[in-house]
């Protein structure tokens, strides 16, 4: 039957985002998903605890033992994240040249680079002795698979998809009635936390904001968050438990100062909220449309960025109505279930 076998995932770590998409190549096929993942070093505490996903551990794998498990599934295609573990590209490089497809996960952005231009140099040693299909999550990742060799019918989009139909239900409460902001992330000084937290004290102290600040997330900056009545810091949460942000908040803020992708956008939009983004965040070119939606302003300028909130806390209460209008309809041009099909069709498995 086509559709049908053992389709065999080899991952680093997994995410609710991810979980989606494979549950729903196994709906839309007789495909059964075996997902190996890092399960050491992980940067959240995130499980999934359904049975209908076969995973095994990566640390309970040495190279051999992974070479059994891929042997023994005999997958009719797989899918590698990339080039970040030495066994996971021996299995790939074997099921590549027995004719099997294998997809290449990747976010990494076109840049210019140097290291960009060595990696088109060598293309054919890092990727294509691997890899016969690339899975990106946007545009910016297309111009680099595609720079690197993959043609556009060997291209898959919608590697990071949110859950559209859980954060569309969120964010009931009328934009504009609603004053506080959001982040979502990692706690890492890449992704601008501390000055965000600085420039929102600033417009407190101001008399520009008088919202709250809502923090999900872990990381080594967990420690330097104030204590005070207006930041509501939860650490890490489980989807649906940033509701109760959601209804109280009117933007969404990642000052990212490298985000390949940003999956949290396509979630927060999904929920009607107002997006206040850096330019380093690729999932903007998707789901903000700059004055309209959210504001994007140059990657690692705080002035830009203090500047950026005021005008959005600004805007008319008809400007934010349809500004979170418009974030639930650029969300829903991506879902799990879309990509899930691509990525059958583009394998041949639908």
């Amino acid at each position: 039957m086509k559709g049908s076998g053992n389709l065999l995932i080899l991952y680093s770590e997994y995410m609710p985002y991810n979980i989606a998409v494979w549950r729903a190549i196994q709906k839309n096929s007789a495909l059964t998903v075996h997902v190996v993942h890092w399960d050491h070093k992980k940067l959240t505490p995130y499980r999934y605890s359904g049975t209908d996903i076969q995973f095994y551990e990566r640390s309970k794998l040495n190279d051999d033992g992974l070479m059994q498990l891929s042997d023994n599934l005999n997958p009719v295609a797989a899918v590698v994240s990339g080039r970040m573990d030495k066994g996971y590209l021996i299995v790939a490089n074997k099921l590549r040249k027995s004719g099997t497809p294998v997809v290449m996960g990747s976010d990494k952005q076109w840049t210019g680079s140097l290291r960009d231009y060595l990696a088109v140099a060598m293309q054919r040693w890092l990727y294509h002795r691997y890899f016969t299909h690339a899975w990106v999550p946007g545009d910016r990742q297309r111009k680099y698979v595609k720079m690197i060799g993959f043609t556009e019918s060997k291209t898959i989009g919608g590697l990071y998809i949110g859950d559209v139909e859980l954060f569309s239900k969120m964010g009931t409460t009328p934009i504009e009635q609603r004053q506080d902001v959001i982040f979502v992330g990692r706690l890492e000084r890449i992704k601008g936390i501390q000055p965000l937290i600085d420039v929102l004290m600033e417009l407190r102290n101001e008399g520009a904001f008088q919202g709250r600040l809502w923090i999900f997330g872990n990381g080594s900056l967990s420690g330097s968050i104030p204590k005070n009545d207006w930041i509501k810091y939860r650490g890490f949460a489980a989807q649906t438990e940033i509701q109760e942000a959601i209804n109280h908040a009117a933007i969404f803020c990642l000052p990212s100062l490298d985000e390949p992708w940003g999956v949290v956008v396509h979630e927060q939009a999904a929920a009607g909220l107002l997006i206040c983004c850096s330019q380093a965040v690729g999932s903007a070119d998707q789901f903000v449309q700059d004055q309209v939606n959210g504001v994007i302003f140059p990657t690692g300028n705080w002035n830009a960025l203090k500047k950026s909130l005021v005008e959005v806390f600004n805007w008319s209460p008809n400007k934010k109505t349809s500004g979170s209008e418009l974030s639930r309809s650029l969300a829903k041009s991506l879902n799990s279930e879309r990509t899930a099909s691509e990525l059958l069709s583009a394998l041949q498995l639908s």
